[in-house]
C-alpha cells in the first residue's frame, strides 16, 4: 500500500471486509502483510480469520490459525471458541469441537447459545440425535434459553433426523416452556392431548 502506512484498525477492516466479500484467499494475503508489518496482533484480527476460515469449510487452515495465536499468547475469546466449534461440527470433526467446548470451559467462559446451538449442530451432523438431545436438554436446564436459530435450526433438524418420541417432545416443550414462563413469556400451560 502506498502513501500512509496502515494501522492495525485499518487492517483489520480490510481483511474483515474482503471475507465479507467472499474473498478470504486475499483476506489471508492482507493478514500475512500484517504479520509481517511487525505491528502487534490481537484477538479480533485473528478470530475474524478463523471465523472466515471456518465458514469456508477451510476447517484445518482455521485450526492451524487458532494454534499460531495460541503460540503468540493471544488467548482465544467465547466468539472464538464457538467459530471453531461450529466449523469443526460441520466438518464432522465432532471430537474436536467437543473438546474446544471442554476447553472454552476451562479457560473459565460460560457456553451461550451460540456454543450450544454449535454443539447441536455437531452432533446433528454427525448423526448423533440423542447427543443433539442431550445438549439441548442441558442448554435449557442452565438457564441458556433457545433463540430463533434453536428452535427454527437445530431443533427443527433434529426432529427431521431423528423423530423424538412423544416423552421427548414433552420435555422439550416444557423446558422450553419453563425458560420463558420464567423470563416473562409462554406462561400457558402444557397440556398434551396424544401422539
Amino acid at each position: 500500500m502506498c502513501g500512509i502506512r496502515p494501522d492495525l484498525k485499518t487492517y483489520t477492516i480490510l481483511v474483515d471486509s474482503l471475507y465479507l466479500l467472499g474473498k478470504v484467499d486475499d483476506a489471508l494475503c492482507y493478514f500475512e502483510e500484517l504479520k509481517q508489518s511487525g505491528l502487534s496482533l490481537n484477538i479480533v484480527c485473528y478470530k475474524l480469520l478463523i471465523n472466515a476460515l471456518g465458514r469456508s469449510l477451510r476447517v484445518e487452515e482455521a485450526l492451524s490459525l487458532y494454534n499460531e495465536m495460541l503460540s503468540r499468547g493471544i488467548c482465544p475469546d467465547r466468539y472464538t471458541y464457538n467459530s471453531l466449534i461450529l466449523s469443526l461440527g460441520i466438518a464432522g470433526m465432532v471430537e474436536q469441537a467437543v473438546c474446544l467446548y471442554e476447553e472454552l470451559q476451562l479457560k473459565g467462559f460460560e457456553a451461550d447459545v451460540f456454543t450450544y446451538n454449535a454443539l447441536i449442530r455437531a452432533y446433528i451432523t454427525s448423526g448423533n440425535t440423542d447427543h443433539a438431545f442431550a445438549v439441548y436438554k442441558k442448554m435449557i436446564v442452565v438457564g441458556c434459553g433457545p433463540n430463533v436459530g434453536t428452535v427454527n435450526g437445530e431443533i427443527q433438524e433434529l426432529e427431521v433426523f431423528r423423530l423424538l418420541s412423544l416423552s421427548e417432545r414433552v420435555v422439550a416443550m416444557s423446558l422450553d416452556n419453563d425458560y420463558f414462563s420464567r423470563h416473562g413469556g409462554w406462561g400457558l400451560p402444557l397440556m398434551v392431548v396424544g401422539e
